[in-house]
């Protein structure tokens, strides 16, 4: 029809989308590509040709499956032989250092626990060593005196000791005594008289005596004076006894002076500081 349009006339073919041109040459391309060559479709249609893995002649796939397994393809891990070694070479972890550190703790743990034994035992000989020994440190109280110490000691075959009660001080024990009649239970009297460091000048030095026995860690007896007769009863202090059971069994060695440059005395201070003020 002339000036317009002839709907009869053929249409000509629908183009391809790229989607649709991209398979059909993936398709075609295939076909023709070389054996041991690969292709695939781009986004736009386009045809890419990437080279196929090369074979392998000493280690061909169809003999081994995947060739060789010590040697990872591309982007894959090596695998187990590769990384340890081949079969009857595969390392371990050395375990050298680790039983070392063990066996260091052992040894710290057993010497700590030996440790512990020992002084658990060493406690235990030391508590049995002052409750079979009588002499140590007796206290006590009264309710006319007030607090009581009674302190034994032994040298030897004599007896030793101070007793301290009241405001009267020390009083240090001026007659030796047996020190089997104690230690068997048997009655014993110990006079005591005040010490130069507590006597006061005009006074009569004060005078006392203590008559009882030892028991089952315990100091019985009656405290004599010029005031009177008081009973008393005495514990014993086992950790000053056993500081002074120790004391008195260490040998005393006399001090040895030191020898000075300077013989002179100190005369003090010979003039008076003037005062500036």
């Amino acid at each position: 029809m002339p000036g317009g349009r002839d709907y009869n006339q053929q249409r000509p073919p629908r183009r391809k989308s790229w989607e649709e041109n991209g398979e059909v040459n993936s398709e075609e391309n295939s076909e023709e590509n070389a054996p041991g060559e690969a292709s695939y479709s781009s986004g736009f249609g386009r045809n890419v040709r990437r080279p196929a893995r090369p074979l392998d002649n000493d280690n061909p796939p169809e003999e081994n499956g995947r060739g060789n397994v010590n040697e990872g393809s591309a982007g894959e891990p090596p695998s187990y032989s590769a990384a340890f070694g081949a079969a009857g070479q595969i390392s371990r972890p050395d375990k050298r250092p680790e039983q070392k550190t063990q066996k260091k703790r052992l040894l710290k743990l057993v010497g700590n626990e030996a440790l512990c034994l020992i002084v658990i035992f060493g406690m235990i000989a030391a508590f049995n060593w002052t409750a079979t020994d009588f002499s140590g440190d007796y206290m006590g109280r009264n309710r006319q005196l007030g607090p009581v110490r009674l302190s034994l000691t032994k040298h030897g075959e004599n007896l030793g000791g101070e007793l301290d009660y009241g405001h009267h001080g020390f009083l240090n024990m001026v007659e030796g005594e047996d020190a089997n009649k104690p230690q068997s239970g048997q009655p014993f009297t110990i006079n005591f008289v005040e010490t130069a460091q507590w006597h006061r000048q005009g006074f009569i030095p004060w005078r006392a005596s203590f008559t009882g026995r030892i028991d089952s860690g315990q100091a019985v007896g009656t405290v004599t004076d010029r005031t009177g007769q008081y009973k008393v009863t005495m514990e014993k202090n086992v950790l000053t006894s056993l500081f002074r059971q120790t004391q008195d069994r260490i040998p005393q060695v006399p001090a040895v002076p030191l020898p000075s440059l300077f013989n002179e005395k100190d005369k003090g201070i010979r003039g008076v500081i003037p005062n500036n003020r």
